[in-house]
């Protein structure tokens, strides 16, 4: 911002100091006008055009501390100056006193409502003070003196998306041109398109995105709208590439390993969750792990990560549940002892785990333990009414022990809603629906915060 001169009562060696320092800071040479402007605050403290050019040097700098109190001097001594005013409210919006930058810098739009950077700093104010729909009206005021400006119109479709007007949002970027369009208005692009269900637009505009900056969260995004679309073969080209540039994102490496999961490719996603589980401990990596080997015909040595972060996690019940499922899938007899002990747990932790039960009911009959079985299954249709899986179980215990009354009726339920349920399939679409709300909601929170 260029500073002016209007000097009155300044001796004219002190005018002449003031011309040039003033000519130094608006040639870009702060450091010849900061000790000019600094000798000359000592003798004329309140002379307005000193203390607002030396104010800006220190704000330029970013001694913002130095700068204030120069700054409130300059609106002090010149209160009808909407530049000085201005210049205050960026410098609190800096230091992040909010409530003081958006009462200055409405006083400045008071006294000169025109300038399209003061009313788009004033949409800034407002956004941060959360107060989207003001700083909505405040960039489109923005907007009207500067329409080509692109950050105008980023900010101002950022404030109408975060007020829920996607369509308006859109209808602001589309007037960026391409060649002028940020990696952050693609993303917002597609942002803005997703919450309209315009899946393949919104695509586009990550993808365009991911390719101005080939960052994590863009990369990501691009991952997460092809799972979003069931591209499996594209989702995993994508996280592919992207976990080998940033090897140390745990999002990557799951959206990998959700990617395989979906393509069916369960060992290779048991593979990246046992690297995942291993080198990021969570319950939410163990649950995808356990899922993955839960899907195999048989026991893999990728799902070895799973049980050994069990035997330091005991009150992780979603793996351990899953963990005895992949046990009971494999057959292998050999841990039908830690699956009983798995379960048990389960059991005793969550009562109303229906997975535990089934899963208990399971193990059971896998022993020939077919009337122990009953009062466990019996349990898990009580949670889970219309599980056909459980009612066929109960049907086979109940035939086994001559009841052919009560195995006849089971065996009518089971088919009966078999219909209606498709296990496999539907819990592989509950696992990838539920990864990506997942990761759009914290993209979604990280945006905000920012």
């Amino acid at each position: 911002m260029l500073a002016g001169l209007q000097a009155g009562q300044l001796a004219q060696a002190d005018r002449i100091q003031l011309e040039r320092a003033i000519e130094d800071y608006n040639k870009g040479n702060s450091e010849a006008a900061e000790p000019i402007l600094r000798d000359l605050a000592k003798g004329h403290p309140d002379e307005f055009e000193i203390i607002e050019t030396l104010g800006l040097v220190y704000a330029e700098r970013g001694e913002l501390q130095r700068a204030v109190p120069l700054l409130e001097g300059a609106c002090r001594a010149n209160p009808s100056s909407a530049e000085a005013a201005a210049n205050l409210g960026v410098a609190y919006l800096k230091l992040n006193r909010i409530q003081q930058a958006i009462g200055t810098l409405r006083h400045a739009i008071s006294l000169n409502s025109k300038n399209s950077q003061t009313q788009s700093s004033y949409g800034q104010a407002l956004m941060a003070a959360r107060r989207q729909p003001e700083a909505a009206r405040a960039f489109a005021a923005a907007a009207q003196g500067e329409p080509d400006n692109p950050d105008i119109l980023y900010n101002w479709a950022l404030a109408e998306f975060e007020s829920g007007n996607a369509a308006q949002a859109t209808k602001i970027l589309a007037r960026i041109p391409p060649k002028l369009r940020s990696p952050q208005a693609e993303s917002l692009c597609g942002d803005a398109e997703e919450s309209q269900d315009h899946l393949d637009r919104a695509f586009v505009c990550f993808q365009n995105a991911a390719k101005l900056d080939p960052s994590e969260p863009n990369l990501n995004a691009v991952g997460l709208e092809l799972l979003k679309h069931w591209s499996f073969d594209g989702a995993i080209k994508i996280y592919q590439y992207a976990s080998e540039q940033y090897p140390a994102s745990p999002r990557l490496q799951a959206g990998l390993g959700i990617a395989l999961y979906g393509n069916a490719q369960y060992e290779k996603a048991a593979a990246v969750f046992s690297r995942l589980l291993l080198s990021f401990p969570s319950e939410a990596h163990a649950r995808l792990l356990g899922i993955s080997c839960d899907a195999l015909k048989t026991q893999a040595d990728e799902c070895e990560e799973l049980f050994r972060y069990l035997s330091l996690h005991s009150s992780d019940i979603a793996a351990a549940s899953l963990a005895a499922a992949a046990v009971l899938e494999w057959h292998d007899t050999a841990r039908y002892a830690l699956a009983r002990e798995l379960l048990g747990n389960v059991i005793a932790r969550d009562r109303g785990s229906a997975d535990g039960y089934y899963n208990m009911g399971v193990l059971d009959q896998a022993e020939a333990k077919w009337n122990e079985s009953i009062p466990m299954l019996t349990h898990a249709i009580s949670l889970r009414p219309h599980w056909s899986s459980a009612h066929l179980r109960l049907a086979q215990a109940y035939k086994h022990l001559d009841q052919n009354d009560q195995a006849h009726r089971e065996a009518s339920l089971a088919s009966h809603f078999r219909s209606e349920e498709d296990a496999a399939m539907q819990n592989k679409r509950e696992v990838i629906k539920t990864f990506v709300m997942d990761e759009r909601a914290s993209l979604a929170v990280s945006s905000a915060a920012h």
